[in-house]
């Protein structure tokens, strides 16, 4: 059964899958060169979203509709009703998706036959890559060969290995610190790992020691790492994390309270 609105609504359209992906960069974009999937040309960043199209950018455009006509067969394959009582725009009214223009108003409603904008969360990648990592790991022997894998894998950089599951993190961290590997190379993980996630989330003290050893070892100033408004010891001490400080205090210069202890205990995000 056909949508009717009585104002023009454009839909977005979230792809969850790799093969979705394929298929409509090869639409948007016209090719894909070496299957990259990267933003290009015809795509833009908006928040957490990696678009195919320009459906958020530029000044508003609200009375054009898309008309990726391959695009509109996949998503709204019945037009017959819209076509035969005369519905459609006429050709100066359309308008493709490598277009700059912007539509003003926007639905998920999987009913609505404008396609404006087609995106994909920029974490969509990562997640898949945590759910085989995870695998590898809880099915394999191979857990150092995995990791080693990871650390030369350029797809996420070591500053973005947060992004991963805190199982696969934890893992990482234990595996480094069990086999004792050489500080020197893994220069740029000890240099550039967001490691105050872990931390948020595992009171494990003799890890977390032996990560901010070699990272102080490796010349990384922690003055970037205090979160803004308030510092590493006061987020362990309102999760209940007391074991936590200790190597912080013995590794880390002038470790600081940022300032009552009431202000900070009772902010629902760092409270577990």
């Amino acid at each position: 059964m056909e949508y009717f609105s009585s104002k023009l609504e454009h839909r977005s359209v979230e792809l969850t899958c790799v093969a979705d992906i394929i298929q409509f960069s090869a639409i948007v974009r016209k090719s894909i060169v070496h299957l990259d999937l990267k933003l290009s040309e015809y795509c833009a960043v908006q928040g957490n979203c990696g678009t195919l199209s320009y459906g958020s950018m530029l000044s508003s455009t609200y009375d054009f509709i898309s008309t990726q006509e391959k695009c509109r067969k996949i998503l709204t394959p019945s037009r017959n009703l819209l076509y035969s009582l005369h519905l459609d725009f006429p050709r100066q009214r359309e308008y493709s998706l490598m277009e700059k223009r912007k539509c003003g108003s926007f639905s998920r409603y999987y009913r609505v036959p404008h396609i404006s904008d087609i995106y994909y969360r920029s974490d969509l990648f990562v997640g898949m890559l945590s759910d085989f990592i995870h695998y590898a790991v809880n099915h394999t022997d191979e857990r150092l060969k995995v990791f080693n894998w990871l650390l030369k894998f350029e797809i996420v950089k070591e500053s973005q290995f947060h992004l991963l599951h805190h199982s696969i993190v934890n893992n990482i961290l234990n595996c480094l610190h069990l086999h004792n590997i050489d500080s020197t190379m893994l220069k740029e993980f000890y240099k550039k790992f967001f490691f105050n996630y872990w931390m948020y989330k595992y009171e494990n003290p003799e890890i977390l020691e032996y990560f901010l050893y070699n990272a102080r070892r490796v010349g990384r100033n922690f003055e970037t790492d205090r979160p803004r408004n308030y510092d590493l010891t006061d987020v362990c001490i309102s999760k209940g994390y007391f074991l936590n400080i200790a190597p912080i205090l013995k590794c880390i210069d002038s470790p600081r309270l940022s300032g009552p202890y009431g202000t900070y205990l009772f902010q629902p995000q760092y409270v577990r």
